[in-house]
């Protein structure tokens, strides 16, 4: 349920394999975030001679226009960079460009991308090489994070942000042989194919799952399995931050510890079923020579037979002599 002016929404998550709900409450919008702006609706700190944009997101940082420019307000879908507070600094993929220019090694440029999900490829390259950070906030809980040092491609591709939970691309019973009973998020990155870089994605999985495990797991649709990716450790507030290198379908597990751990430690025991399986073998062995054992006294006795009746035949020709 989305919220307006006038009331709270409501947003509810469904565990697609137990069915168990979760519901949490949306605030109320502030006037300049309504869901459908009416004509000569005033927004604060806007122009009024300025059109009101329709505003798609959730939950929205308060974004006034005082931009540098003249021509720079906190219009719905189009980007912006957070100043100190997390507002509206300066708009548009123009500035932003401008910015990475401007950037010196170490620094980080926080874009809010106010309703936005595709990046141009071009704000890639021009970090590419370079110690410099970008983050793009989806709203929700949801930052990405590139560095330049991280870009391999030689010419980016526009890249999708997007991320849905709770999708149903994977088939249940293959979630359930990873996780079990233990709780899982589903992922689905909208962006096709590889990235041409590693993209640092934050979630907030809730703050009940402090100091668990997140383990992030790549569905492989050619095998139908799940391959383990990456873990990290669920911080105070909840968040998590997971890498990623391509766009695909994934499911997030929480747990006590980290999957691949587990999974090293199993791999050795191969050996030692195999050794099982040589002690087997050897087990085996007497049992072997003890089959041969009566077949070696059936051929001793009937030889010893054989003989006595020869030994008797003789005796018995001698004394007839």
């Amino acid at each position: 349920v989305q919220p307006t002016t006038d009331r709270e929404g409501e947003k509810t998550f469904t565990c697609t394999v137990c069915g168990r709900t979760k519901t949490e409450t949306l605030g109320k919008l502030p006037p300049s975030h309504t869901e459908s702006s009416q004509p000569g609706d005033k927004k604060p700190d806007n122009n009024s001679n300025q059109p009101d944009n329709k505003n798609t997101g959730e939950n929205q940082p308060d974004n006034p226009s005082g931009g540098n420019t003249g021509d720079t307000k906190a219009d719905a879908k189009i980007p912006f960079i957070k100043d100190k507070e997390g507002k509206n600094s300066k708009s548009g993929w123009d500035v932003i460009r401008t910015e990475e220019e401007k950037a010196e090694e170490g620094s980080i440029i926080n874009v809010d991308m106010n309703g936005s999900a595709v990046v141009p490829g071009d704000i890639f390259d021009s970090i590419k090489g370079k110690d410099i950070t970008i983050t793009f906030d989806m709203g929700n809980g949801i930052i990405w994070s590139v560095n330049g040092k991280s870009i391999t491609t030689d010419k980016a591709d526009d890249i999708d942000f997007s991320v849905k939970t709770g999708t149903n691309a994977i088939p249940v019973d293959i979630v359930n042989n990873i996780t079990g009973e233990r709780y899982s998020i589903l992922l689905s990155l909208s962006h096709e194919g590889e990235f041409g870089f590693t993209a640092i994605l934050s979630i907030n999985l809730g703050k009940d799952n402090a100091g668990l495990t997140a383990n992030l797991y790549y569905y492989n649709e050619s095998t139908g399995e799940l391959e383990f990716i990456f873990a990290d450790t669920v911080a105070e507030d909840g968040t998590v931050s997971l890498a990623f290198t391509h766009a695909s379908d994934y499911v997030i597990e929480i747990g006590e510890g980290v999957e691949e751990e587990s999974g090293s430690v199993t791999e050795p025991a191969q050996p030692e079923d195999e050794a099982g399986d040589s002690a087997g073998k050897e087990e085996e062995l007497p049992q072997t020579k003890q089959a041969w054992r009566p077949w070696w006294f059936i051929v001793v006795g009937a030889l010893v037979i054989i003989m006595g009746v020869f030994y008797m035949a003789k005796r018995k020709k001698e004394s007839g002599r």
